[in-house]
C-alpha cells in the first residue's frame, strides 16, 4: 500500500515539474517572479503530503477492520472448539464409565467361564499309533479285540479280517488345572495279515508321513507310528490244522518255521522296520501267541516259546536293537496285562506318566485340588503311590539274550 501511495506522489510531483510555464492564458506564470514559483511548487508538495496522508489513514482503517474481523472469526472458532472439548470431556467420562461396567462384566464372565470349566473342561485327544502285524490265524484279531473291547469274551467268533482293521481304545486321562483342559490319550491299533505285508509298510509310511494333516478340532494325531506289535504263535488254529475240532492243540514246528523263514524273514523285516519307521517308533514287542499248549509252569513255558523262536528275536535284533518279548495267551489272557503295561510305559509322554490319571476315588475338581492337598498333606506316602504308575514290564531282547 505504501508503495502504491509513494507511486502516486511521483506521478504528482513530476506533473507538477511539467507544467507549462510559457503557456498562455489566465493562468499563466510567463515572466511570474520567483517567488510565485516558489509557491506552485509548494502547495503541490503541500498537496501531495496531504494525499499520502489521507491515503495512509485510509490504508490503517482497512487494515484495522480486516484485524478485527479476524479477531472475532478467531475467538469465535476458540469458542467452538472449546465448547468441542468440554463435550468431548463429557463423552469421555461416560466412555469411562461405560470401561469400567464393561470390565466389571468381563470379571463376571471369566468366573463364570472358571465355574463352567470345573464341570465341563475343555476336552482334547491325543491318538497314538500301534501296528499289528503277523500270520492269518496268529490271533491279531483277538488280541487287538481283548485289548481295546472289555465286553469280548469268545474267540471262537473271530473272523479273517482285511487289510488296515482299525480298533480304538482310551488309555488314561490327563488333566492341566492351568489351561483346564482334560486330554484323553487314546492307542489306535492297526492290524495288517502276514500275507499283507507289502500293504502294511504303503500303509505305515502314509501314517509316518509329515505332510498329511493329523490335527482336528479338539483332536491330535500324532505323526508316525509308536509301536509295532510282531504277532506269531504255537500252533495252528483249529479251522487250519489237520486235527479235528475240539482236540487239544500241540505245538506246530512247521507253522513255527514258517513264521521264521517266511513271513519275518530279515528281508521282510527290513522291509517293514525301515529307517522312516524307525524314525517315529518307540518300542517293538515280539507277542508269542497260545502259549497254554505249552506244558510246565509259567516260567517253564515261557523259556520254551522263547527258545523255539530265538532265531526270530535274534533277526528282530538285528534291525530293531531292544525288542520286547511277551509270552502270553490271548484265549487266557496270559501277558496281556505286560503288553499293556509295556505300551502305556513307553508310549506315554513322561508328564502324563508323573501325574495321577482320573481314576475312582479322585478329586474331578481340576480348577481346585484342595481335596488332593489335603489327602498329600494327611498321607504323603499314600500321595507318592498313588503318583507313581503302577506299570510292569519285562526285559528288552537282545542279540546278548540270544547267545546266552
Amino acid at each position: 500500500m505504501l508503495a502504491t501511495i509513494a507511486k502516486n506522489v511521483s506521478l504528482s510531483f513530476a506533473s507538477a515539474t511539467s507544467f507549462e510555464f510559457a503557456s498562455t492564458g489566465p493562468l499563466s506564470l510567463a515572466g511570474a517572479p520567483p517567488a510565485v514559483y516558489l509557491g506552485v511548487l509548494v502547495g503541490w508538495f503541500a498537496s501531495a503530503a496531504m494525499l499520502f496522508l489521507w491515503m495512509l489513514r485510509r490504508h490503517r482503517e482497512q487494515t484495522r477492520g480486516e484485524y478485527e474481523t479476524r479477531v472475532v472469526d478467531l475467538e469465535a472458532t476458540f469458542r467452538a472448539t472449546e465448547e468441542n472439548l468440554r463435550t468431548d470431556a463429557r463423552a469421555a467420562v461416560n466412555w469411562n464409565a461405560q470401561a469400567r461396567a464393561l470390565k466389571g462384566d468381563l470379571a463376571q464372565l471369566a468366573k463364570e467361564r472358571d465355574e463352567l470349566r470345573k464341570v465341563h473342561p475343555k476336552y482334547h485327544r491325543l491318538t497314538f499309533n500301534i501296528g499289528v502285524i503277523g500270520r492269518r490265524g496268529t490271533g491279531k484279531t483277538g488280541l487287538c479285540l481283548r485289548l481295546t473291547d472289555p465286553l469280548f469274551h469268545d474267540l471262537n467268533t473271530t473272523q479273517t479280517s482285511p487289510r488296515g482293521v482299525i480298533y480304538e481304545h482310551p488309555v488314561v486321562t490327563s488333566v492341566n488345572k492351568q489351561t483346564a483342559t482334560r486330554t484323553e490319550h487314546y492307542f489306535k491299533f492297526v492290524e495288517w495279515g502276514g500275507e499283507y505285508m507289502i500293504e502294511a509298510q504303503n500303509d505305515l509310511l502314509r501314517l509316518c508321513d509329515p505332510g498329511r494333516s493329523q490335527e482336528g478340532e479338539g483332536a491330535t494325531a500324532r505323526v508316525g507310528v509308536q509301536a509295532l506289535i510282531l504277532v506269531v504263535d504255537l500252533t495252528a488254529p483249529e479251522e487250519i490244522g489237520d486235527k479235528q475240532k475240539g482236540a487239544p492243540l500241540q505245538i506246530n514246528e512247521t507253522r513255527i518255521r514258517e513264521q521264521i523263514d517266511q513271513h519275518f524273514d530279515q528281508a521282510s523285516l527290513k522291509f517293514i522296520i525301515n529307517s522312516t519307521l524307525k524314525t517315529y517308533l518307540q518300542t517293538v514287542v515280539v507277542f508269542i501267541n497260545k502259549v497254554d499248549v505249552l506244558l510246565g509252569s509259567p516260567k517253564e513255558q515261557e523259556e520254551e516259546a522263547r527258545r523255539r523262536y530265538n532265531d526270530l528275536l535274534v533277526n528282530v535284533s538285528r534291525v530293531y536293537p531292544h525288542v520286547h518279548v511277551i509270552v502270553g495267551s490271548v484265549s487266557t489272557d496270559a501277558g496281556l496285562l505286560k503288553l499293556y503295561s509295556h505300551l502305556v510305559e513307553r508310549i506315554l509322554p513322561e508328564e502324563v506318566k508323573r501325574q495321577r490319571p482320573l481314576g475312582r476315588g479322585q478329586d474331578l475338581d481340576i480348577c481346585g485340588g484342595e481335596q488332593d492337598g489335603a489327602a498329600s498333606a494327611s498321607d504323603p506316602a499314600a500321595s507318592s503311590a498313588s503318583n507313581t504308575p503302577r506299570l510292569t514290564t519285562e526285559h528288552s531282547f537282545s542279540n546278548q539274550d540270544a547267545v546266552n
